[in-house]
């Protein structure tokens, strides 16, 4: 069973099935004596995928018991440069090669900074996908990158703010 981005669920759900997840692997559906119970099946597995940081509006940290109910946690991290660009090449092989490369490691740059405390917003593998669709279709580079990125981070705080300082590192790359 995989509950996909299980930061954005109620934690009051979770409580229900904490049985079924725990070693006891059933769980009662009322607390009567003849009461209906529900087993976990032999072949169930329990998986989450989750968005985990102050980035993620709207999340909920992970409850300590469910979270110690999943036996193994993998932390994931964006891929290689080499892979992300991979992946965008295979969605967009009419997307020049060196169009992708300049992305990717623009993003990568911005990531590493990001990492150091610069920005609370990475620039995501997602984004760069938008932006390469919207190049794939004849959208200008400029207006690409405004829509699909920019638009991305926070403009509040005028010169210091995170859109100005994105907007900076691509000028920087000459990438405008």
């Amino acid at each position: 069973m995989l509950w996909d981005e299980i930061t954005r669920a109620p934690s009051d759900a979770f409580n229900l099935i904490l049985p079924l997840m725990d070693r006891q692997e059933y769980m009662s559906l009322d607390e009567s004596e003849d009461g209906s119970v529900i087993y976990k099946g032999k072949a169930v597995s329990f998986m989450a995928t989750a968005n985990v940081g102050v980035e993620y509006t709207g999340t909920m940290a992970l409850d300590r018991a469910l979270l110690d109910r999943f036996k193994v946690k993998i932390d994931l991290d964006y891929p290689p440069q080499a892979e992300e660009e991979r992946i965008i090449r295979l969605r967009f092989p009419t997307v020049p090669t060196g169009e992708i490369k300049k992305l990717v490691k623009i993003a990568a740059s911005q990531r590493s900074l990001a990492v150091e405390g610069e920005y609370n917003t990475m620039i995501s593998t997602r984004m760069l996908l938008d932006c390469c669709e919207m190049l794939n279709d004849s959208v200008s580079r400029k207006a690409a990158i405004e829509a699909s990125i920019f638009g991305c981070f926070e403009k509040e705080g005028g010169e210091d703010s995170e859109r100005v300082k994105v907007i900076q590192i691509f000028q920087k790359e000459s990438y405008m």
